[in-house]
């Protein structure tokens, strides 16, 4: 099973566990002790969660490579999202969250290809191109680390990701985050995050980063 594949698998089974759980509590509630409907609900909630358990370990002895979905969620929430073309502070066109279209204002065949506030585009094409356009601060994010000493979790993975994002893939990796993560010193890294604070109202953002590499 390919670590795509795990993920989607562990993702069903936590909804299927989910599910197993709320039919078992009813019939709890509805159903006569002696009602075996009540011990079938509670071996498939048991079977569901021990499954789920099981492709969960999996999932942890996996090599963290990519940015998981918490991580992108937390991403669009810093960046902010608009799924229509749009002019960016530089008046350069952009798209979704941070998407450089071209330099210069938005056009009219920007609006046909890429939406108007009055007609937007799903959230579907906007986590394609995001997804497209992480695989570069994905790359040199698995590069620090790969010839790092320290052994990254998914949260230390989804904030320098975030902050590469945000500061540029050759910000990164010269970065003195980067360079601490090569020499092990975890809290050292942690802490270089905060350097990347201008202007000032990044100070929030590159807080919150420290506190995801750090759990």
């Amino acid at each position: 099973m390919s670590p795509a594949e795990l993920r989607r698998s562990y993702d069903l089974w936590r909804k299927r566990e989910r599910k197993a759980y709320l039919l078992w509590r009813s019939r709890q509630r509805r159903l006569d002790p002696d009602d075996p409907r009540r011990a079938e609900a509670f071996r498939d909630y048991r079977r569901t969660q021990a499954v789920r358990r099981r492709r969960r370990r999996q999932l942890d002895r996996l090599p963290i490579t990519d940015m998981d979905a918490a991580g992108r969620a937390d991403l669009i929430r810093e960046e902010g999202v608009r799924r229509f073309a749009y002019n960016d502070s530089a008046h350069n066109a952009t798209f979704g969250v941070g998407h450089l279209l071209h330099k210069g204002p938005v056009n009219d065949a920007d609006r046909r290809r890429w939406g108007t506030p009055q007609r937007p585009l799903s959230m579907a094409v906007v986590d394609s191109v995001l997804a497209k356009d992480l695989e570069k601060f994905e790359r040199v994010v698995r590069d620090v680390f790969r010839r790092a000493r320290l052994e990254p979790n998914q949260n230390m993975f989804n904030a320098c990701v975030s902050l590469a994002f945000n500061i540029g893939a050759g910000g990164f990796a010269t970065s003195t985050v980067a360079r601490q993560i090569r020499a092990g010193n975890k809290r050292a890294a942690a802490d270089a995050f905060l350097l990347w604070d201008n202007p000032p109202e990044l100070r929030p953002r590159r807080q919150r980063e420290r506190r995801l590499f750090l759990s």
